[in-house]
């Protein structure tokens, strides 16, 4: 990982030197940030003495599957991943359930599971007030045609993935806390410390090049950038 970071700083040192030499310095404006951070190694941390560890993702599947076997007689789970557990609303209608109890259920059980920390249906990531924080983090990513009717929120420090890698998705800090520096034309030396959100980098450069808004943004915008 070491030696990825210094390559990645020559890389980014060339690209730098590429556009003071064609387009020239301070005519220009880069911004550079990151999609999701990096979590502690699970099992380095469970070598420790945490109570933490990797999760595969087929052994939760199996689980969800046996729970469902054992309660309703029958697979209802389409799929789970990436913290999204899908039913086969095709089976749970033909059996004539009622998908709220079903959801219920699944919730109860998985609250069972001593890595969950919060489940959240579609219904309650619908209705959220921004009064939980995991709730809000969930919401504001939630799309009703792609995600799945129950979204999982581990416990910290548990990962669902293999022995190597990091999580992607949960509201911790380890997940969201990203680097957020731009460099360039307009951009004044310094610093700041209070909480950003990369959803304001987009209406902010829009403010700087004094263009429409996009459509789907809040509006929010990073002060500091703009001079303020």
């Amino acid at each position: 990982m070491q030696d990825t970071y210094l390559r990645l700083d020559l890389t980014i040192a060339n690209f730098l030197n590429y556009l003071d030499k064609t387009v020239g310095k301070g005519n220009y404006l880069v911004f550079l940030t990151a999609d999701h951070a990096g979590a502690e190694n699970a099992r380095y941390l469970k070598d420790n003495k945490y109570e933490v560890t990797n999760l595969e993702g087929k052994e939760a599947t199996k689980n969800l599957k046996k729970f469902s076997t054992d309660t309703y007689g029958e697979d209802l789970v389409l799929e789970y991943g990436g913290f999204n557990l899908y039913f086969d609303k095709v089976k749970i209608k033909a059996k004539g359930l009622d998908l709220t109890k079903v959801k219920q259920a699944f919730k109860d059980f998985l609250m069972t599971q001593n890595y969950v920390k919060r489940v959240y249906t579609e219904e309650e990531i619908l209705a959220n007030s921004g009064a939980d924080y995991h709730l809000n983090c969930i919401a504001k990513g939630y799309d009703v045609t792609q995600n799945g009717d129950i979204i999982v929120l581990d416990k910290p420090g548990y990962i669902e993935y293999g022995p190597t890698g990091t999580s992607h998705g949960t509201t911790y800090s380890y997940d969201t806390h990203v680097p957020l520096l731009f460099y360039g034309w307009k951009i004044k030396k310094g610093e700041c410390h209070d909480k950003k959100v990369i959803s304001q980098i987009a209406p902010t450069l829009s403010q700087l090049l004094k263009i429409t808004l996009p459509n789907g943004t809040e509006s929010e915008v990073l002060l500091e950038i703009l001079g303020q």
